[in-house]
């Protein structure tokens, strides 16, 4: 048995899986914003949903940048106060199993890869908006290793004097489409704006990013979840058709909305267990 967890700047989401395949006795959370509260609130969970059976590991995604050893964060715009403590350490003591962390898009990534839209794909790119925006790049259903991680949203695509005066609010792709983005721009939560005018900058901002991901990354497919891509007002066909204008190639990969919804972390997390992907560098 699998305990497997998925921290995002807003929301925690824990869960089991029994066979290594399927997913059970989800449960959803406020993230806390102080660090203590957090490695509680991921014990508690792990007890009331194990309910004292033997779990062999437990895995899960933080949303930042981790240290060499996966042991904790080390860079998080939404989790200031998580920087720098020792999480593995703490859940290995608390929970008494194997404790394995990961970043959360990189989970994410590999849950859509193996179980959801990349199904069948080599080469799989995965992109997250949400609170702020990540990704990563899926070879044969490996996460690519990569030195330090994978930043797609902190791409400069605005590299406008004024723009760049505000870096790293401004300039980063990040800055136009996430949810910290809209906030620091328009004073609003994204999911309040309603104009089309903003909406339809910030989609062209997006296709942007996703031509700078296909020249770099090269995939197969390219996969767009996260919390952003429940708008309505972000569409495929509007970012297909700035594509075809833009991108000189004119090789343009399948580009799909995430099929796990907001469970690709823990699909992959327990994938990430399965395959015993613990090491990226």
């Amino acid at each position: 048995m699998y305990f497997v967890f998925d921290v995002g700047g807003t929301k925690i989401r824990t869960g089991i899986s029994i066979d290594g395949a399927e997913l059970s006795q989800v449960k959803i959370f406020p993230t806390p914003k102080k660090y203590q509260e957090g490695v509680s609130l991921l014990t508690r969970s792990f007890l009331e949903t194990t309910k004292n059976k033997k779990i062999k590991l437990v895995a899960g995604g933080v949303p930042g940048r981790l240290d060499k050893q996966k042991s904790k964060l080390l860079g998080s715009v939404n989790l200031p106060d998580w920087l720098d403590k020792p999480l593995q350490k703490d859940l290995v003591r608390n929970l008494k199993a194997a404790v394995y962390l990961a970043n959360d898009a990189d989970l994410a990534g590999l849950g859509e890869s193996v179980y959801g839209a990349g199904r069948g794909f080599e080469i799989v790119s995965y992109l997250t908006i949400s609170t702020g925006i990540g990704g990563v790049r899926i070879t044969n259903n490996v996460i690519d290793k990569a030195r330090v991680g994978f930043e797609p949203g902190k791409q400069i695509i605005n590299c406008s004097d004024k723009e760049l005066a505000n870096y790293p609010v401004a300039g980063v792709l990040e800055s136009y489409v996430s949810g910290i983005g809209f906030s620091r721009r328009y004073n609003k939560d994204i999911s309040k704006v309603k104009n089309k005018k903003i909406w339809q900058q910030a989609i062209n901002k997006l296709s942007y990013g996703i031509h700078n991901v296909i020249v770099f990354w090269s995939p197969d497919i390219i996969i767009l979840g996260g919390g952003a891509m429940e708008s309505k007002y972000i569409n495929l066909p509007d970012i297909n058709s700035n594509l075809k204008k833009w991108h000189e190639m004119k090789l343009i990969p399948q580009i799909k909305k995430a099929e796990l919804g907001d469970r690709s972390g823990l699909y992959g997390a327990i994938y990430y267990l399965k395959s015993k992907q613990y090491e990226r560098s």
